[in-house]
């Protein structure tokens, strides 16, 4: 697009890609690299009008890009980010991948540091060397955290669902509870089942964590304990009986911006099929204009398919 006259922009020129694949677009001299979903890095000439350069596959669902010097940190969704070395557009190289807290829609990039909005998490790392990306450091987000980017001031702002939150780069000064995971899932308890969390003080003041409360069911030890600046603790959870759980942990706390953190659980949830029971009943209206019931098929091999609008 032509903006020399900002009133009348106008198409100089098009390129059509794999349908519906184009997310995003960055600008580096006179070459466009375009974040082409599951079509990986697509990577187009600007000279003499769009034309085909290179592609390289990658991972996942290529959705967001930022540029580093000759390198392009990219967002792939469920598998992650992505750092692509691009010194020679014709031959950009994949140098390293790495798995995140949930599916990065978003990254922002400053210096050598590359932050990610993680679902749940706010992620940071480091891309000195980026055939090694390296986690930095992360911080729970209040709920869905999709887009991320970060100032050369050290300020990072995460799109979380239903708002907006800001970072500081560094610790805080008071007590930071931080709990990993964000939700546990027993599946079926017949007797006892026990699993790890996780409970770290990214703050600079001594961290105080109890009492804890569950749900029925659900036992937390130790219930109440001291975490000291920078350091963690691990903590037993147990699912004990057969009975069904459906709800949250919550720890209290001396963190002034979390004093209840809360970690979904489940135990026997009968919301969530486990693998080897009936599936729930249901009944659709099908293209046939019929209404059909699952149950109507049993013994029969039953092909589901779901989508989304959005």
């Amino acid at each position: 697009m032509s903006v020399a006259d900002l009133q009348n922009p106008y198409k100089l020129s098009d390129f059509t890609s794999d349908s519906s694949a184009a997310w995003n677009v960055v600008v580096v001299d006179s070459f466009l690299y375009v974040a082409n979903g599951r079509h990986g890095l697509l990577v187009l000439g600007t000279e003499g009008g769009l034309h085909f350069v290179s592609t390289l596959s990658l991972p996942g669902v290529a959705n967001d890009l930022n540029v580093m010097g000759n390198i392009i940190a990219v967002s792939l969704g469920s598998d992650g980010l992505a750092a692509v070395e691009i010194s020679d557009p014709y031959y950009p190289v994949l140098s390293d991948t790495i798995f995140t807290g949930g599916c990065v829609w978003g990254t922002g990039v400053t210096d050598s540091l590359a932050v990610c909005g993680s679902w749940r998490v706010m992620e940071l790392f480091d891309l000195t060397d980026p055939f090694n990306i390296a986690l930095a450091g992360w911080e729970n987000t209040k709920t869905w955290a999709h887009g991320a980017d970060i100032r050369d001031d050290s300020l990072i702002v995460v799109a979380d669902w239903r708002g907006m939150s800001c970072y500081d780069i560094g610790a805080d000064p008071y007590p930071d509870i931080d709990v990993y995971p964000q939700v546990i899932d027993f599946g079926v308890v017949s007797d006892t089942a026990e699993t790890l969390v996780t409970i770290r003080n990214t703050g600079m003041s001594t961290l105080t964590v109890g009492p804890i409360y569950a749900p029925s069911g659900i036992l937390v030890n130790p219930n109440s304990f001291s975490v000291l600046p920078g350091d963690s603790l691990l903590v037993t959870i147990s699912a004990t009986g057969a009975g069904s759980a459906y709800g949250a942990v919550t720890y209290f706390s001396n963190d002034p911006d979390e004093p209840e953190k809360t970690q979904g659980v489940y135990k026997n949830n009968t919301s969530f099929p486990q693998v080897g029971s009936a599936a729930p009943d249901f009944t659709l209206l099908g293209s046939d204009n019929n209404y059909h019931t699952l149950s109507q098929y049993q013994g029969k091999v039953v092909f589901l398919e779901f989508g989304g609008a959005w």
